[in-house]
């Protein structure tokens, strides 16, 4: 992850990202096939671990000090998420329990583990 967020344009390549994976992390419609709904709650959670993997290795700090706009790219990428997948921040709240490090990455406040 620390080389691919080297990138001069790690922001828009992870925004390009969010927008590619925001099918396969749509709720799948009822009659959609078994499979489709496995693939959902997969991509899901693999991209909550992500997530977690961002924040704690200082990737979102280190994207947006290096990004043109200055635009947190954390609070980038809740706004983007807050479109289809409202429900993800509260998960991802309730997955912190006790852990205030997750507890930040869910509300925005990212901070880097020492």
């Amino acid at each position: 992850m620390t080389t691919l967020s080297a990138m001069d344009k790690f922001d828009i390549f992870w925004l390009t990202f969010l927008g590619s994976i925001e099918k396969f992390m749509r709720p799948p419609k009822a009659e959609s096939p078994r499979s489709a709904s496995q693939l959902h709650v997969h991509v899901t959670e693999h991209f909550k671990n992500l997530l977690l993997v961002m924040a704690a290795s200082g990737t979102f700090k280190r994207a947006s000090q290096r990004s043109p706009s200055g635009q947190d790219l954390l609070t980038l990428t809740w706004a983007v998420l807050e479109r289809f997948r409202p429900d993800l921040r509260r998960q991802l709240q309730e997955l912190a329990g006790d852990s205030q490090h997750a507890a930040s990455i869910a509300t925005g406040n990212e901070t880097t583990a020492t």
